[in-house]
């Protein structure tokens, strides 16, 4: 069973340097190895117009993040490549389920 989203959890679409980067804290902070760069994260919103990122924050700290791009493998077959993040404190809580 799902948990229900916690009160003040707000998940918004990250364009902004300063969403990507707190994107990009999340990221480290749920695999320490990953080191997603501002650049690298803005050059895949402007290459691919279909990807979305999400950044889940509550009551004003980024808690967890979310990718999505769709893939085209041939004419009749389009998947979509997805990853969810949350910070492990804040696991349990309905964040990832939200996202």
């Amino acid at each position: 069973m799902q948990s229900p989203a916690p009160a003040g959890l707000v998940i918004v679409h990250a364009r902004s340097d300063a969403e990507l980067e707190q994107l990009a804290a999340v990221r480290r902070a749920v695999d320490p190895d990953a080191n997603p760069l501002l650049a690298s994260l803005r050059h895949r919103l402007d290459s691919f117009p279909d990807a979305t990122f999400l950044l889940a924050s509550l009551t004003g700290r980024p808690v967890g993040c979310g990718y999505a791009e769709p893939f085209t493998a041939n004419d009749s077959e389009t998947t979509i490549t997805a990853d969810m993040s949350v910070v492990p404190s804040e696991r349990g809580q309905g964040v990832g389920s939200a996202l």
